[in-house]
């Protein structure tokens, strides 16, 4: 008997972690350089479609109910608006036109990620499937700070996947978590953390909670050494910590106080901790003035001065002709690679822009961007009907996407995708008494 319950707590375990290695893939998706072709998200679709057959077959959750049915009507639709904007102006940028494939993609890797967590745990529910995503991005980050230090692992990771661009621009990075999209998903994680400190401190201990913002304080260090758009999370974050608070009354939500306390005292902890190794250590001073320039910069000289910031403000050109506001022309990318283009050189972006609003409008124009928009939108929806329960946090994804989009042109569907797809919570029913 207890040979079989070591049996079962070490399956269990390996279970476990391959669920987490399965979750980094799916949220952190990487071109290993021993793959034949495609990412890691890629070869977990063609998992999660084995899945869905298996599970279809023995009739369990594995049902293709309306709502995702319109999910990918709706992503039919963007790549429509696309595939218009590239015909009508002969291009051959086809990077939106196969969205509705990309989101399939998306949808069928966060099928086989939740069967595995539903295999562990009976129930992949929201919080759950946070809590991996929050984990894995913990691990990405030491993966991060141990390639910056350690010529070894920087070896490592180098031979398994493709950095040579990344060395080029001196940015610390992880295995397949690297500059804006790695920052996205780390600002993604730090709104997951937020919401579940807000939504379940009264039943955590402390040792809990000190754990949650241990992992807040290292995401945001850290991601901003990867990538400044992490920065967005952290603000939405604290402002909707703050919010939930009630701070703005001045006063302190009782179920929150204990958050703030912990925070307080872990941030009075790091700061020490930070400044010891900025004056030891040369490697670890360049990163962390990278990731707070704007902080070193408002103490040094007395202005906040940030250098992407101002690229960014470079990057600021509107189109010049009514079509391009109305349909685009028909490129995201950089049209070098295209045979028919006879414009000027673009050595980066279309335009050589890289916000993410310019980018859509020179792409697909107002209409494509509207268009898009409003499937982000009805995204979100979706995932509030489904999971109710949750809609603050779902809410908080849509706030960050449409920030997001003033640096990258990057969307979140792949966030709302894997939460779509979690258990739905029972909700409790109401009881009434008899009337007297």
């Amino acid at each position: 008997m207890i040979v079989a319950m070591t049996d079962n707590i070490i399956c269990r375990f390996l279970l476990f972690l391959i669920t987490v290695v399965l979750v980094d893939f799916y949220y952190f998706p990487t071109t290993f350089t021993f793959f034949p072709s495609g990412n890691t998200k890629l070869y977990l679709a063609l998992l999660g479609i084995v899945a869905l057959i298996v599970g279809l077959r023995k009739k369990a959750r594995a049902v293709i109910d309306k709502r995702l049915t319109l999910l990918l009507v709706l992503a039919s639709m963007v790549s429509l608006c696309s595939l218009f904007s590239t015909t009508i102006n002969h291009t051959s940028d086809d990077t939106y036109v196969s969205y509705v494939v990309s989101a399939s993609v998306w949808l069928s890797a966060a099928y086989l990620v939740n069967s595995c967590i539903r295999a562990i745990y009976g129930k992949a529910s929201v919080i759950r499937i946070c809590n991996f995503i929050i984990a894995v991005c913990v691990i990405q980050c030491v993966i991060a700070i141990l390639t910056a230090h350690s010529p070894e692992v920087q070896h490592f990771v180098d031979r398994i996947t493709d950095t040579v661009w990344l060395r080029s621009v001196n940015r610390i990075y992880g295995i397949g978590a690297s500059l804006d999209t790695a920052g996205v998903h780390f600002a993604l994680a730090l709104i997951m953390i937020a919401y579940i400190l807000e939504k379940k401190a009264n039943s955590m201990s402390y040792g809990i909670i000190f754990l949650y913002i241990l992992a807040f304080f290292f995401i945001v260090i850290v991601g901003n050494m990867v990538a400044r758009v992490t920065t967005v999370g952290a603000v939405i974050s604290l402002v909707y910590l703050f919010y939930k608070s009630n701070f703005y009354k001045l006063q302190v939500a009782p179920s929150l106080k204990k958050v703030f306390l912990i925070m307080g005292g872990v941030g009075v902890g790091v700061v020490p901790l930070i400044y010891h190794f900025y004056v030891t250590n040369v490697v670890f001073a360049k990163n962390i003035r990278f990731a707070f320039e704007g902080f070193f910069s408002l103490v040094n000289e007395g202005t906040w001065n940030v250098a992407s910031n101002n690229t960014l403000k470079s990057m600021i050109v509107f189109p010049e002709s009514l079509k391009t506001w109305l349909v685009g022309d028909g490129y995201i990318v950089s049209p070098l690679n295209d045979p028919y283009y006879t414009g000027a050189v673009m050595h980066g972006y279309y335009m050589n822009t890289d916000i993410g609003y310019l980018r859509f409008i020179f792409y697909f124009g107002l209409i494509g961007l509207l268009l898009f928009s409003i499937y982000i939108i009805c995204v979100n929806r979706l995932c509030q009907n489904s999971h109710p329960e949750h809609r603050a946090l779902f809410f908080l994804f849509l706030i960050a996407n449409f920030i997001v989009w003033l640096k990258v042109s990057t969307d979140l569907f792949f966030a709302f995708a894997i939460l779509f797809l979690a258990d739905r919570e029972e909700q409790p029913r109401m009881v009434t008494s008899p009337s007297k």
